[in-house]
C-alpha cells in the first residue's frame, strides 16, 4: 500500500550482518545498481513477510509499486521529497513506523533515498547528522536500513560522509565494514560545531 508515514562481507543483500538487533547500510550505486538492489531487498522481505517502508523518488516507488499487488504484509511507499521536506517531521515519523513495526520476532526494512542533490549544503548536513544518530536510536530494534547514495548525482564529499555515518556499505550483493565510521556521538559533535571566522 501506499503510505504517509572490517568485517567479512556476507553473501546476501537480504540478510542481517552478525545477527545484530539493527543494521544499517549504505550503497553508493552507480549502473543500475540502486534498481537491482531495491528489488533484491524487496524480494526478500515478500518471502519471510517482513513490513516494509520504501521513502524513494518517484521513478524508483513506480518500480517498486506493482509488487504491492501481492498478498504481502505492510509495505508503504513514500515520495522522498515530501518525506524529508522538514527533517524534524520526519525522523518522527520514521521513529514512529519502527517502532510500530520492529518488534519482538519481527525484522522490518527501511529503504531510503533523500533528493540530497538538490539540498542546501546546511540540509543535506542535517540529514548527515539524521543518518549518524540513526545507528545509536534504532540500535534496539530489529530494523534493517539501506539508504541510496548516486554516486553520479552527490559530490565526492557527500560520497565520504555516508561512509562515515554507516557501519557498513554494499557492494552488488555483499556487504563490507566501512573503513571510514565514525562514532556517532563524535560524528555529530564534530558536524554541529560553529566554525569562528579567522582574526582580522
Amino acid at each position: 500500500m501506499t503510505g504517509s508515514a572490517g568485517s567479512a562481507a556476507t553473501p546476501s543483500a537480504g540478510g542481517q550482518a552478525n545477527g545484530a538487533a539493527s543494521s544499517h547500510r549504505a550503497l553508493l550505486y552507480r549502473d543500475g545498481q540502486d534498481v537491482r538492489a531495491a528489488d533484491s531487498f524487496l524480494q526478500a522481505a515478500i518471502a519471510v513477510r517482513e513490513p516494509v517502508l520504501a521513502v524513494l523518488p518517484p521513478e524508483k516507488l513506480a518500480r517498486l509499486r506493482p509488487w504491492t499487488g501481492q498478498d504481502l504484509p505492510d509495505v508503504e511507499l513514500i515520495d522522498a521529497a515530501a518525506f524529508f521536506r522538514r527533517h524534524g517531521a520526519a525522523t518522527r515519523a520514521l521513529s514512529n513506523w519502527i517502532r510500530a513495526h520492529a518488534r519482538s520476532g519481527r525484522r522490518a526494512r527501511v529503504l531510503t533515498e533523500p533528493p540530497l542533490a538538490l539540498a542546501a549544503p546546511h540540509a543535506v548536513r542535517a540529514y548527515l547528522q539524521i543518518e549518524a544518530a540513526a545507528n545509536l536510536v534504532y540500535q534496539p530494534y530489529p530494523v534493517f536500513m539501506l539508504c541510496l547514495y548516486d554516486t553520479a548525482a552527490l559530490p565526492r564529499q557527500v560520497l565520504t560522509e555516508a561512509e562515515r555515518t554507516h557501519p557498513e556499505l554494499a557492494h552488488g550483493e555483499e556487504y563490507t565494514a566501512s573503513a571510514r565510521y565514525d562514532d556517532p556521538r563524535e560524528y555529530v559533535r564534530n558536524s554541529s560545531a560553529v566554525v569562528q571566522p579567522p582574526a582580522s
